[in-house]
């Protein structure tokens, strides 16, 4: 191989995130990170509007969250923006189809 070219074998392949060369593999992964990113900061507004939501109430030590909690709380808000995720990278990608045919039939 010459080293002069620009042609390195790693940069041959396509990503896994590339939505031409792999559109369900790249669904899939883009959905996932997004989703595992997000998780966590729903997690956090759910636990505040939970404390918030208990105005001059003070909880008994029984009732304080656990780790147990927090891990069903993360599973669920992963869950729910894998959800989110998923249907809005529908979205994005059907619009985003829809305005190249769109801009490919006007010209």
């Amino acid at each position: 191989m010459n080293p002069y070219t620009t042609d390195h074998p790693m940069t041959l392949q396509p990503s896994s995130f590339d939505s031409v060369a792999h559109p369900w593999r790249s669904f899939v992964y883009t959905a996932l990170v997004t989703a595992t990113g997000f998780a966590p900061l729903v997690l956090g507004v759910f636990i505040y509007l939970a404390a918030s939501a208990d105005e001059g109430y003070t909880t008994p030590p029984e009732d304080q969250l656990t780790w147990s909690d927090l891990g069903f709380g993360l599973a669920e808000s992963f869950l729910l923006c894998l959800i989110l995720a998923s249907v809005g990278l529908a979205a994005q990608r059907l619009a985003k189809r829809h305005f190249i045919r769109l801009r490919t039939a006007s010209a």
